[in-house]
């Protein structure tokens, strides 16, 4: 008996950890800046290492296009297949005095790859410390997703820019 006891026991605990089949999903993923890739014309404008991208030239377009990967998820009810919401965090350092780091958060359908819904968020200021970008919208599940980010020129009088990382939340906000 006291083996049936320690076997309810035990069932009742792991189910109290379990969170609540209603309970609002969330998706939490990580990357590094060296995830995204030069786009456009005069690629190699770009110092890579494990730890960030910086623009390092004054040619070539200055885009970076950044994967991210998406979960398919049921949750029943009215909003099955959609996520609410989906937030990115770009970490990056903007010490460039004309220009600023402007990045689009775009989501496309698979079935023609046409853009279902697009959100941009621009830095402001120039400043030598990490700051965060955050860019939030609502997303259709039924696709793939990515950031695209235009980086501005790197010189000597007008300063420099780098990215280090990226973070996506899909889920409730």
């Amino acid at each position: 008996m006291r083996g049936l006891t320690k076997l309810v026991l035990g069932v009742g605990a792991v189910m109290a950890l379990s969170p609540a089949k209603d309970a609002a999903a969330t998706d939490d993923k990580s990357y590094p800046a060296v995830m995204c890739l030069e786009s456009g014309s005069e690629t190699g404008d770009f110092n890579r290492s494990e730890y960030r991208i910086t623009r390092t030239g004054s040619t070539g377009s200055g885009l970076l296009l950044c994967p991210i990967v998406r979960d398919n998820f049921s949750s029943g009810g009215i909003l099955s297949g959609y996520v609410k919401a989906i937030t990115a965090e770009i970490t990056y350092q903007d010490n460039h005095f004309r220009g600023d780091i402007t990045c689009t958060l775009i989501d496309k359908r698979l079935s023609d790859g046409s853009a279902y819904s697009y959100k941009t968020g621009t830095t402001e200021g120039a400043s030598t410390t990490a700051k965060k970008l955050k860019i939030t919208d609502g997303f259709e599940i039924e696709g793939y997703a990515f950031l695209k980010c235009q980086v501005p020129t790197n010189s000597t009088s007008d300063g420099w820019t780098r990215i280090f990382a990226y973070k996506i939340l899909e889920g409730a906000p």
